[in-house]
């Protein structure tokens, strides 16, 4: 009887895990550790043709941490209707014409096509660093070979980076051909990729609960640190700390860090009106002039702990 009594005390006090967060690969922490280990060899001929494709400042990313957590309590809050994260009264718009205040690429041509059939090629985003590496070591150096390689790396491990780490044909045809790189619509191309993971992450984060302290909401694919981007642009929470820093996304320290209990407690502050919004409802329509068209767990990084996880 007593044993019967003590089996149900514990099932009356089993531990609640509240809120799932998302899952995700994107650590610019480790493009960082890759660029400054090649950066300072790299021919002016490679910048040359980085510059003319639009992606120079890229190789200055800073090591951003994951930040699951305050992605993932913005994400929550996605609003399918207008387009953007909905807190309390306030919204964030999240759309192709946000991402182009925040990244400063090129906004025109034609996005990509991600549900086109390709053959199944093995590439890993692990094959690409690798050859990179030998290749800038290497005595001969060929520049555009190099270039081709560096603008492979960055689309697949940052802006279409996939949770299996593999690498769509679609970018290693592109990153081969310079003049295909500079007429692509990114802006339009990084939202269509990351387009598909907001409703139904957001409902999961919204309606399910943890049920083990390892449950997720699941993977989001592509760089979905642009959701935390978008929300520091619009609220006045954390002040940039190079504030004249182009572009945009580089404004903010690489010592930025949320952790879960802190992310829910920013957004309920927002929520109740202690914080304020640079964009209501009210100027909603100039961000969308276009058509809206169709986790890793919380990491618990710190200031000197390094992510192990490695592509």
């Amino acid at each position: 009887m007593t044993r019967n009594k003590n089996i149900q005390a514990k099932s009356t006090t089993k531990k609640s895990f509240a809120f799932l967060t998302i899952t995700s690969r994107c650590f610019p922490c480790q493009m960082r550790s890759l660029f400054d280990e090649i950066s300072s060899i790299l021919p002016k001929e490679i910048i040359e043709i980085l510059h003319n494709v639009g992606m120079t400042h890229f190789l200055r990313i800073p090591s951003y941490k994951a930040n699951v957590s305050i992605i993932s309590v913005v994400l929550s809050r996605w609003d399918e209707a207008v387009g953007g994260f909905k807190i309390g009264h306030h919204v964030i718009p999240f759309n192709p014409e946000v991402i182009s205040s925040l990244i400063g690429m090129p906004n025109h041509g034609t996005s990509f096509n991600w549900v086109t059939t390709y053959p199944n090629l093995s590439i890993r985003i692990r094959d690409i660093k690798d050859t990179l590496k030998s290749t800038v070591n290497s005595t001969y150096r060929d520049p555009q070979q190099i270039a081709s390689l560096i603008i492979k790396f960055i689309l697949s491990a940052l802006f279409f980076l996939k949770n299996n780490y593999s690498v769509h044909p679609t970018l290693i045809e592109c990153a081969e051909n310079f003049h295909l790189v500079s007429t692509i619509n990114w802006y339009k191309s990084i939202y269509d990729f990351l387009r598909p993971f907001l409703l139904p992450l957001s409902q999961k984060l919204r309606t399910q609960k943890k049920s083990t302290p390892r449950s997720t909401a699941g993977y989001i694919d592509g760089f979905c640190l642009l959701i935390m981007f978008a929300f520091l642009k619009n609220i006045n929470i954390r002040t940039p700390a190079y504030p004249d820093e182009v572009p945009k996304i580089f404004r903010w320290s690489s010592d930025l860090l949320w952790y879960l209990d802190e992310a829910k407690n920013s957004i309920r502050s927002i929520e109740v009106g202690e914080m304020q919004t640079h964009c209501t409802q009210d100027n909603l329509h100039q961000y969308l002039e276009i058509s809206i068209r169709p986790s890793v767990q919380e990491l618990n990084l710190t200031k000197g702990k390094k992510v192990t996880e490695d592509f």
